[in-house]
């Protein structure tokens, strides 16, 4: 009977995560690998206070986020949404307090005795290659399995990185709000993007490699690196570049990823070392500060919380000294980033630009100013709920770490993932304009519950006794989660299709053949015709920024533009009447695409070509 209560327990907590299609299957395939481990479920063998506290705190959150979540399914349906939200609470409660006694056990017979014995060795990391290429090809649209990558965010990189190549001057010449880092680290790899995304896919092979290669590191910190892990981290990483957040690879936060992971590692690895960070490390921790700073400022929210981790910690084993030595080498590593990338500015006379761009234009005009400070807190973390909520997955992997964590009972480690987390979504979500993707930023955490995961798996194949068919077992469950996981991605839509399928492609062709590339991209974002035609703009507001607000001319310039017909084309996402300018519509195309909501839509794109050459 508590067997089956325990089961049931699982279920209703998975039911808050409210699956659908494929996540089911997962659901139940993990509800399996958490059962299994349970010979005598009930309480925790340590009576006391600490583990109901714990599991009620952790219900009492999840509850919320179910309470939030749920209501659109409920379609307003209060009482619904109130059975609902108790029972997946209730079933939440008797699962955690059963997993407080369960995980410590499942590690202990995973764990190592020596973390510096317990390295990934150059055929992990080979394989770790092998991997970070084969995720990336299925799971980007930057791959040269897909036609081009859908994302405006990824054209504009694109764009701006091409122009820079052409001898344009970021900011200057080329208004874009991401950070000038972003732009520096796609501008090498331009050459490759002539009406192409193949450099973009050879930036995110990279950044999936070291992503995974911190993510294990972390893994390394608790259990042994044995088969097991390097069988489970091709679905694992499938898995999280299959989330809504992720959409069609390329974000400002998937280039963060590994930067963020370094940090959790770092950390991580000075407290099971029960040490504080070291001076290389700090100096390290600037660096991947300083690089995130000029990226995208608003992702420091982590090394935020490593800060005050640190110092309290300085504080707590005395030594006052250690918080200067390590802030100072923490300052000159993020000077080292700093001094190169301002640089650019001063040789090209262009700070002002930056200052505009970068800054003015973030914190002034596109945050919005609407909400006080003081409800800040509450707004961000209904935001992260609701965020969540759309990408299960991360959700459920975030889930089972701070489950583990708290089921190690280890205070120090504990505090320091709950620091980090707390100020990195925060900043995260400080602007009044959350966009679907910001929650990839808290990705790094996820890798945290795999430690548990891991372990989960290997018990469950080491109760097959005879070794073909583990092997068998083991290839089909790892395809089966591959195919799921792929199949579950915004980008599988369209793999495999043709180029000349798109409006991009379509109108390049005639952009081309003209003779004449001038092309003004006009009210909508950057939305990849710019690279299609393999032409570089010749307006600084090359595309209509989000939420532009009383930032007039970032309107004003490119409408400027179209009525002194200074470009032979013009594109749109939707139907004007450009006749008193002196354009024709040429050419209408659509295509399919999975917005952010996962859902397939169409889109329209209009060409307008100047009347005298139409």
């Amino acid at each position: 009977m508590k067997k089956v209560l325990f089961i049931l327990s699982v279920l209703l907590f998975f039911a808050g995560f409210q699956p659908k299609g494929w996540e089911i299957f997962l659901c139940l395939f993990l509800s399996l690998l958490l059962s299994l481990p349970v010979i005598k479920p009930g309480l925790p063998e340590k009576k006391g206070r600490k583990p109901a506290l714990l599991s009620l705190a952790v219900s009492f959150f999840y509850a919320i986020h179910v309470f939030i979540t749920f209501s659109d399914v409920s379609d307003g349906n209060i009482v619904l949404e109130a059975v609902f939200t108790l029972l997946t609470a209730a079933g939440t409660f008797w699962f955690v307090l059963n997993v407080l006694s369960m995980f410590p056990e499942t590690i202990r017979n995973s764990g190592i005795n020596d973390v510096k014995k317990n390295g990934i060795g150059k055929t992990g990391y080979f394989i770790l290659f092998i991997v970070s290429v084969i995720n990336c090809c299925f799971m980007t649209q930057s791959s040269p399995l897909y036609p081009m990558n859908y994302w405006d965010d990824v054209n504009c990189y694109v764009t701006v990185s091409r122009s820079m190549a052409a001898g344009k001057i970021l900011y200057k010449d080329l208004f874009d709000h991401k950070g000038p880092l972003l732009h520096f680290i796609n501008f090498p790899l331009s050459f490759l993007n002539h009406q192409s995304y193949l450099g973009v896919f050879v930036l995110e092979i990279i950044v999936c490699f070291f992503w995974l290669v911190f993510a294990l590191k972390i893994v390394s910190l608790y259990i042994k690196l044995d088969r097991t892990c390097f069988i489970a981290v091709l679905p694992l990483a499938m898995l999280t570049y299959s989330v809504n957040a992720f959409h069609y690879g390329g974000s400002t936060e998937e280039f963060a990823l590994p930067l963020l992971t370094l940090g959790l590692y770092i950390g991580l690895k000075s407290v099971k070392e029960k040490r504080l960070p070291s001076l290389k490390d700090a100096f390290i921790a600037g660096i991947a500060s300083g690089c995130l700073f000029w990226m995208k400022f608003t992702l420091t929210g982590f090394y935020i919380g490593f800060i005050l981790f640190v110092i309290i910690r300085c504080i707590m084993t005395r030594k006052p000294m250690a918080i200067l030595k390590l802030g100072g080498l923490f300052i000159a590593g993020v000077i080292a980033v700093t001094l190169p990338v301002l640089s650019y500015f001063v040789f090209t006379g262009s700070l002002s630009y930056l200052y505009e761009s970068y800054f003015y234009f973030n914190v002034f005009v596109y945050s919005g100013d609407t909400i006080p400070i003081s409800g800040r807190i509450p707004y961000s973390l209904i935001l992260m709920f609701i965020q969540l909520g759309n990408n299960h997955v991360l959700l459920f992997f975030l889930s089972l770490g701070f489950i583990y964590l708290f089921s190690a009972r280890n205070k120090t480690a504990t505090a320091f993932v709950l620091i980090s987390y707390i100020s990195t979504y925060m900043c995260l979500y400080s602007g009044e304009k959350p966009m679907f993707y910001y929650t990839y930023g808290l990705a790094c955490f996820s890798v945290i519950g795999w430690v548990i995961l891991i372990p989960l798996i290997k018990n469950t194949v080491e109760r097959i006794s005879a070794a073909p068919a583990k092997a068998v077992i083991a290839a089909l469950a790892v395809a089966a989660f591959c195919t799921a996981a792929f199949s579950a991605s915004d980008s599988a839509l369209t793999i495999f299709r043709k180029r000349t399928e798109f409006p991009q492609y379509i109108f390049a062709k005639t952009v081309r053949e003209s003779g004449d590339p001038s092309v003004l991209n006009y009210r909508c974002l950057d939305s990849g015709f710019y690279n299609a035609a393999d032409t570089v703009p010749v307006c600084r507001f090359f595309y209509q920024v989000n939420n532009p607000g009383d930032f007039t001319k970032a309107v004003d310039e490119p409408a400027g533009l179209v009525s002194r017909r200074e470009v032979r084309f013009v594109v749109t996402k939707f139907p004007y009447d450009l006749s008193n300018e002196g354009y024709r519509l040429i050419e209408v195309r659509s295509c399919a695409f999975t917005d952010i909501h996962g859902v397939v839509g169409t889109e329209d794109y209009y060409l307008y070509e100047l009347s005298q050459f139409a």
